[in-house]
């Protein structure tokens, strides 16, 4: 007889078999809807692509402008989003790199607000100013980014959030180490952002307790940003310059130079009279005096990329040097001199140096001058126009077109000349 089971009053029959089938259903219904479920959720990210394209915002990122596309962009899921579909994208210049954190994703957050993409050609951020949605180390509601040529974009609502903190970045400073992105613990926004500097400086504004996320810096200059935004930063991915190995301003022109004045009555250091009113020639003994001189250039680029690169930028090519003519006492600024100096650096010295009147046979009833003469001049703000190259460690470079002011001073080699020759003198 089949077992027997009551529930309440009424008595209940099954077979084993059916017991059997009756297990197996939950499972069977399970699994077919967790695969539905896969299915559905690949589907959707599928469109979230093709139906929603990026378009690019020339208010924040000018790739469009140098020939990138949406397809060019690189995808990565987002750290924390419990929605297989929130994805952040990137295009980037072939000078940058979108570090991937730990988990191997590109951004941290969730998927409200709307996509942006934040870069400018050849652009470092500048300043990052930071509120958030209650005191320091609540979530982030709002951030502006401003490159080294002061353009900036904000993102998120700084209408009633607490804040700004900000950071500023000197020029030539730059990340040192990893940047840290959190999530808010629920997938939803940013919870905080800290980084480490060249300088020694640290910036850290936001959530306390979520997981930190590190995105390797490579040691280098924040290029741009990814994410999405509304009310809020709802996501949030950075991108950085590859390391750098050098940088150089070359092919160094100046076309207002030809049309500046000569130069002329070059600085007397110290003279000597040599004086002869007898018949017959005399010799007049050698003398020696001692005198402090300035030698060397000072040379100083004002560019764009002072405020980003500063001491880092060497000069690599020809700057303005003085061609002088002795016998007319006269000089012009030149093009000469090759160099590779640092930029904004004196590469003047001071020195002790002894300046010799050298013994001579003065003629009969004659009388001149032994000077010791220098040229020097300096410049104020010329135009120069130039090419600043970038090389990375990996053996590529990036090169810009780049004008500006020059401003330098040249201090010339000392000259000796003979000057003021008289002759039927008859009194010294």
């Amino acid at each position: 007889m089949p077992p027997v089971t009551r529930f309440g009053s009424r008595p209940f029959f099954y077979q084993s078999s059916n017991l059997h089938r009756m297990r197996l259903w939950p499972a069977v219904f399970l699994l077919a809807t967790s695969e539905a479920y896969r299915t559905k959720k690949e589907r959707v990210r599928n469109q979230t692509l093709e139906t929603k394209p990026f378009v690019f915002n020339d208010a924040e990122t000018d790739v469009g402008s140098f020939g990138a596309a949406a397809s060019d962009a690189e995808v990565t899921p987002s750290a924390e989003s419990g929605i297989e579909s929130c994805l952040c994208r990137f295009s980037r210049y072939s000078y940058q790199v979108w570090a991937r954190n730990q988990d191997g994703s590109g951004c941290i957050g969730g998927c409200g607000g709307a996509e942006f993409q934040i870069n400018r050609n050849g652009g470092t951020i500048k300043q990052l100013m930071v509120w958030t949605d209650g005191d320091k180390n609540s979530h982030i509601r709002a951030i502006r980014f401003t490159y080294h040529d002061d353009h900036q974009v904000v993102k998120g609502k700084t209408e009633g959030a607490a804040g700004p903190w900000s950071f500023t970045f000197a020029p030539g400073e730059y990340v040192k180490g990893d940047v840290a992105l959190s999530g808010d613990g629920r997938g939803r926004r940013l919870g905080s952002i800290r980084f480490s500097t060249t300088q020694g400086r640290t910036f850290d504004v936001g959530m306390r307790s979520p997981k930190r996320y590190l995105f390797p810096s490579g040691d280098s200059y924040i290029a741009g940003f990814m994410g999405r935004a509304g009310n809020d930063i709802d996501m949030l991915g950075p991108v950085f310059w590859k390391p750098i190995k050098s940088i150089t301003m070359e092919n160094l022109t100046y076309p207002t130079l030809d049309a500046l004045p000569r130069l002329s009555s070059p600085k007397q250091l110290v003279g000597r009279s040599y004086c002869n009113s007898l018949p017959f020639p005399v010799n007049a003994p050698t003398e020696k005096a001692n005198r402090t001189v300035t030698e060397g250039f000072e040379t100083c680029f004002n560019m764009t990329s002072s405020m980003q690169f500063a001491g880092h930028v060497k000069i690599s090519g020809t700057i303005p040097i003085i061609k002088k003519d002795v016998e007319k006492d006269i000089a012009k600024w030149d093009l000469q001199r090759k160099t590779n100096v640092s930029n904004c650096k004196s590469e003047t010295k001071t020195v002790n140096m002894t300046l010799v009147f050298p013994g001579i046979e003065i003629p009969a009833y004659t009388k001149f001058d032994f000077m010791h003469l220098q040229f020097s001049g300096k410049l104020d703000r010329v135009p120069f126009e130039g090419k600043l190259r970038v090389r990375f460690s990996d053996g590529t470079s990036f090169v810009r077109d780049e004008r500006g002011a020059y401003t330098g001073a040249v201090f010339d080699d000392v000259h000796d000349k003979r000057n003021n020759t008289k002759g039927n003198v008859r009194t010294c």
